[in-house]
C-alpha cells in the first residue's frame, strides 16, 4: 500500500493548524494593579477599576497623590492612616495601608473593609438621658437603663456629601473652564464599571488646558489604563485629572494657572485620540459637568 495518501492528508492537517495559530490575533491579556482592567478594541486597555485589598505595595513611579487617586481615597487620610507627614515622601516596596478594619462598624462586623477618608460609626459622644425601666425589679435584679439620644440622627453618607458639594459655592461652574476642544464621546456614569470622568475627542497633538488654578501634584504614566496622567490639585477637596495625553507640558510641583496648556492631547492607553477628564471631590469621582460651563 502507497504512504503518499496519508502523508498528503497530514500535511492538510498540519497546514489547517498553522493557519488557525496564525490568524489568532487576541492579545495577551493586560493585568492591572488590581487586575480588574477592561480590554477595549485593539487590546488597549481602559480605565479599571479602584485599588481593591487592604495594603498596596509602592511601586516606581507611584506618589502618593497617585496612590490615593487609584484608591478612591484622599491624601491626608492615607497619610494619616499610614504615619507619612509632608511632603508625603514614599519609596519603592512601602507597603501602604489602604483601608481600616473596625468592629464596631457594620462593614468590619461583616468582614467587610472601610475605605480611607470614610468615617467609622462609633458612639454618639453628645449628652443622653437615663430612664428607667417601667417595670419594677424584683428582689436580687438590678434596675435595667436605656440611654435616650437626645439628638437628630447623622444624615446619611450619600446625602451628607451631595449637600456639601452644593454649597461649595466656590468651586462651582464660575471656577472651571473646558480643558479641551471636542465632543463628548463617553459620559459620566455613576456604575460600578461605569466611566468617572467624562472623554472628549479631539486631535493628537491640540492643547490640554487646566481646567483651574492649581498645582501639579502628579504627572507620569505609572497608572495603568490612564497612559500619560496629570493630576492637578486645586484645594485641599479637589482635583481633577487628565489622562491618554501624548505629551505633558508640566512637571510635578509646578503651578498653573486655569487655561493654561498642560499637555498635548493623545491616545496612550486609549483606543483613539481623547482626553479622559474628572473631578475628584474628597477623593470621590464626582461629574465633572456638574462644574464646567455650558457651551
Amino acid at each position: 500500500m502507497s504512504l503518499y495518501p496519508w502523508r498528503k492528508y497530514g500535511v492538510v492537517v498540519l497546514s489547517g493548524l498553522l493557519f488557525a495559530c496564525s490568524a489568532s490575533k487576541t492579545p495577551a491579556p493586560v493585568a492591572s494593579v488590581d487586575g480588574n482592567d477592561r480590554v477595549a478594541s485593539g487590546g488597549i486597555p481602559v480605565r479599571s477599576k479602584t485599588l481593591s485589598g487592604s495594603t498596596y505595595t509602592v511601586q516606581k513611579g507611584d506618589t502618593l497623590y497617585s496612590i490615593a487617586f487609584s484608591a478612591g481615597s484622599n491624601v491626608p487620610a492615607l497619610a494619616s492612616l499610614n504615619g507619612i507627614e509632608a511632603p508625603y515622601n514614599i519609596y519603592p516596596g512601602q507597603k501602604l495601608r489602604l483601608h481600616v478594619f473596625d468592629s464596631q462598624s457594620s462593614g468590619a462586623a461583616s468582614g467587610g473593609a472601610v475605605m480611607v477618608g470614610e468615617p467609622i460609626a462609633r458612639p454618639t459622644t453628645s449628652t443622653t438621658t437615663a430612664v428607667a425601666s417601667t417595670s419594677t425589679p424584683s428582689a436580687g435584679q438590678t434596675t435595667q437603663w436605656v440611654e435616650k439620644k437626645t439628638i437628630a440622627p447623622t444624615p446619611a453618607k450619600e446625602y451628607s456629601d451631595k449637600t456639601a458639594q452644593n454649597n461649595n459655592t466656590s468651586v462651582m461652574s464660575g471656577d472651571w473652564r473646558w480643558p479641551a476642544e471636542g465632543k463628548i464621546v463617553e459620559g459620566f456614569s455613576t456604575a460600578e464599571q461605569g466611566n468617572k470622568g467624562v472623554d472628549i475627542s479631539g486631535k493628537k497633538g491640540q492643547p490640554i488646558y487646566a481646567a483651574r488654578d492649581g498645582k501639579v501634584v502628579y504627572a507620569g504614566s505609572a497608572l495603568r489604563g490612564y497612559g500619560k496622567l496629570i493630576i492637578l490639585k486645586h484645594d485641599e477637596d479637589y482635583l481633577s485629572a487628565y489622562a491618554h495625553n501624548d505629551q505633558l507640558r508640566v512637571t510635578e510641583g509646578q503651578s498653573v494657572k486655569k487655561g493654561m496648556v498642560i499637555a498635548d492631547m493623545g491616545s496612550t492607553d486609549a483606543p483613539d485620540v481623547r482626553l479622559h477628564f474628572e473631578v475628584r471631590y474628597k477623593g470621590k469621582s464626582v461629574n465633572p459637568m456638574s462644574y464646567l460651563p455650558k457651551r
